[in-house]
Parts: structure tokens; sequence; C-alpha cells
């Protein structure tokens, strides 16, 4: 029986500018994930946030999720 691990990468959908983030540079990065572990699955949920605080202040970000869910390595 072989183990998997699943993994999730929580990404900002924009910049510390305000500025997108673009599909290729998601696209490039599920690729690297794929060859790197032998697979990959990315899914967005319209939109997550995420919040932190940060000196005194609190930032938020939009966020998309990607993952690997592929077999553990030793």
């Amino acid at each position: 029986m072989s183990v998997s691990h699943l993994i999730q990468i929580l990404l900002p959908k924009e910049a510390g500018n305000g500025e997108p983030v673009s599909q290729a540079w998601f696209e490039g990065l599920l690729k690297e994930l794929t060859g790197r572990f032998g697979g990959a699955t990315s899914f967005v949920r319209a939109p997550a946030q995420g919040l932190w605080r940060s000196g005194g202040e609190t930032e938020r970000d939009n966020i998309a999720r990607r993952g690997d869910d592929g077999p553990a390595r030793a």
C-alpha cells in the first residue's frame, strides 16, 4: 500500500500593488508541480480571502488554492 499526502498551497491572486497574478503564472506553477511530484490539482474557490495583522493594520488577500495530491516521496 502506498502512502500519499495532501499538500495545500494558498497563493495570493493579486500582487502587493493590487495587480492580478496572471493565469499563465498559475498554469506554469501547475506544470512545475506536476513535473516535480507526478501530479497536481488546481481549483479556485472564487474568491477565498486571507487576513493577517501587519504593523497594527489588517491586511487582506484574495487567494487561490493549489495543491498536490500525489504519492509521498521518501
